[in-house]
């Protein structure tokens, strides 16, 4: 497998469908984009404030999908200014 490296202040998160919630099953074709949490993969040097792991809130129209060969097909790119909010688990 390959490995990407975000450039300066580029962040590659990971589209994790939510298919569930609670105890209600939500069908693939039900799910929009909008409704999937983004997981960050890795940082650019430049990006102080986000981690990997971190579940990001952000317009899903501002990312770029990663379309290249031995890189995971639901990995994105997004600007790092283009991030609303790091969602917490109280």
């Amino acid at each position: 497998m390959k490995k990407i490296e975000p450039r300066t202040n580029h962040i590659i998160v990971e589209q994790q469908k939510q298919d569930q919630v609670g105890s209600i099953l939500i069908p693939d074709d039900a799910q929009k984009k909008e409704d999937s949490h983004w997981v960050t993969v890795a940082v650019g040097a430049d990006v102080k404030d986000i981690k990997p792991g971190d579940e990001l809130l952000f317009d899903s129209h501002c990312c770029i999908k990663v379309g290249i060969a031995g890189i995971p097909e639901n990995y994105h790119i997004v600007l790092a200014a283009n991030i609303i909010g790091i969602i917490k688990n109280t």
